[in-house]
């Protein structure tokens, strides 16, 4: 069944996780941030509305008063597209819908396990229902006067879609009409979205060609294209197809292979009071050079392997060592079907990394160390101008204790490989992120479990929506309270942890622009998707407040 998702773009980040948890049910849902750049948007919404087999309406006062959401809305009527209006901040009903009598549903309350089922129970209505469609012409796209503010904010959401077209009209009208403050700074933005504009179109056109050549002449075009004044704008990452894959690493496939360093920094020093954010932790601006010490083998490796990183990264760190196992992972992506592992032996951390831990990187360069990035990932760095992680400078998220939020899946990857530089392990071991066979493996345990901690969800052992907290917490909060059976913390909620694996092939190519598993739900989340078994994906350059990592270490 295909869904049809109308919303305002202020409640992007709630109907993201939506849709999210819709398709790990198996539903064809759509929302509008699936537009191709440069292809008319208008009509891409509007085919998916027409195709669609319901439209979930999703009503606020924002959604309410848009007039594109208003457009949307009657042509789903006009099509006799079935209408399942779900009221998440209270707000007046569209007339049209009290016109044709069609009940909604109000979920402001509700965690996303009552919106889905409330959901179901819906389209179970519409399956059983007879719902005659009509032939209408596609309406033009709304024209009505905005005010200026709000064009300036639908400019920008075109710019970030690739409507730079859209951008163009909206921003042209605003520096007509407006004055002082808006009518300046939609000048500067029009200078940019007409700059854009060209690229758009040019880019379009060299890559019709360097996807349909593999040869010289798809090279010749892109080499030129790299002298005009548009060669940073490379949405889809056509520059990897020109870059040499690194020789796979024997140990994790396509690992790069990173030179060595003695740039190694420091902890604080012991004494040192404690700080409430990584803004204010001391800077050490002489790194030193670790001794490498034989690390114990037997039972005192993994104690060893901790000491070490410890002598890196602050606490809390602990290496947790899970015996090899079998676990079986839901159908969706790669998988046609639910299936069973094998899975060796390995390590991982028992915390999420911290505000504290991913600070070392920071101050080692690593945002301006190519090394340390694949090739993929280090083009989007450099083109994107990425230095921090998002909301590293904001008090509400950058705690030391709380995981670090913000990061890109290249990002994790470039920690990854700058961690090995400066840890060194012995005996062929390599830090990475866990595949998301080995995350589940030590989520659930031989038992499989439906919690880290257990079969029943209990709000006080872990941060999902229904704890109300509304942000991430401290690593060690729920130590003790919602460990797994090896004793890893905060599987269930606080944040999203990124793995290695391919969401679409189960690849674990690390040079890779396709999406990749996430695992564990977050603060942010209801409790169905905080359960070991829920599989979800983004696009490697995602960053959200709700999404972080944690790292691991295969044995073999």
């Amino acid at each position: 069944m295909k869904l049809f998702i109308s919303y305002s773009r202020d409640d992007k980040a709630w109907v993201r996780l939506l849709w999210q948890a819709l398709r790990d049910e198996n539903y064809n849902a759509w929302m509008d941030q699936f537009i191709d750049p440069v292809s008319n948007w208008w009509e891409t919404i509007l085919t998916n509305i027409h195709d669609a087999d319901c439209f979930i309406y999703v009503m606020t006062p924002k959604s309410r008063d848009s007039i594109y959401c208003e457009a949307e809305l009657n042509y789903a009527l006009d099509r006799g597209v079935p209408v399942f209006p779900l009221m998440l901040k209270r707000c007046s009903v569209p007339q049209r819908l009290n016109d044709a009598l069609i009940q909604y549903q109000v979920i402001e309350d509700m965690n996303l396990d009552k919106v889905l089922y409330r959901i179901e129970r819906g389209l179970g209505v519409v399956r059983a229902g007879n719902y005659p469609r009509h032939e209408v012409k596609f309406p033009p796209k709304p024209g009505a006067a905005l005010d200026p503010a709000e064009s300036m904010l639908i400019a920008e959401d075109a710019v970030s879609a690739g409507n730079f077209a859209e951008a163009v009209n909206l921003l042209t009208e605003v520096s007509q009409k407006a004055s002082g403050t808006l009518a300046r700074t939609a000048l500067k933005r029009l200078e940019k979205a007409r700059t854009l504009q060209v690229c758009g179109d040019e880019y379009a056109q060299v890559k019709k060609v360097v996807l349909g050549n593999s040869g010289e002449l798809a090279r010749e075009v892109w080499e030129d294209y790299l002298q005009t004044p548009c060669a940073t704008y490379d949405p889809d990452d056509l520059a990897s197809r020109f870059t040499a894959n690194p020789p796979p690493d024997p140990t994790v496939g396509a690992i790069r292979r990173i030179a060595p360093t003695s740039d190694v920094p420091t902890t604080p020093p012991v004494g040192t009071p404690p700080v409430a954010s990584v803004a204010q932790m001391p800077i050490q601006p002489d790194p030193v050079t670790r001794q490498k010490v034989p690390l114990p083998q037997g039972e005192g490796f993994r104690e060893g392997l901790t000491r070490r990183t410890l002598e890196i990264l602050p606490a809390p760190f602990e290496w947790i060592e899970i015996p090899a196992g079998k676990v079986t992972l839901k159908a969706g992506g790669y998988l046609t079907e639910p299936t069973t592992f094998d899975v060796d032996p390995f390590y991982i951390a028992k915390y999420p990394l911290t505000n504290a831990q991913f600070a070392p990187f920071i101050k080692a360069n690593g945002y301006k160390t190519q090394s340390y990035w694949t090739d993929a990932g280090w083009q989007w760095c450099q083109q994107r101008k990425k230095t921090l992680p998002d909301y590293w400078n904001d008090a509400k998220w950058n705690g030391v204790e709380h995981p670090v939020v913000g990061v890109s899946w290249y990002e994790c990857i470039a920690y990854c490989n700058w961690l090995n530089n400066v840890l060194k392990p012995e005996n062929g071991l390599r830090v990475l992120l866990p595949t998301e066979q080995q995350w589940q493996r030590a989520a659930q345990g031989d038992d499989n479990r439906t919690y880290p901690y257990g079969n029943d969800f209990d709000a006080s052992r872990s941060n999902t929506y229904e704890s109300k907290i509304g942000k991430t917490t401290p690593v060690r909060q729920y130590a003790g309270l919602g460990d797994s059976p090896f004793g890893v913390v905060d599987m269930s909620g606080n944040m999203w942890d990124w793995c290695l694996t391919e969401y679409e092939s189960g690849s674990i190519n690390t040079n890779s622009t396709n999406r990749h598993v996430l695992r564990g739900g977050s603060w942010y989340g209801s409790r169905s998707l905080a359960r070991a078994v829920l599989r979800a994906n983004d696009s490697p350059y995602a960053r959200y407040n709700f999404v972080g990592f944690r790292v691991g270490v295969p044995i073999k």
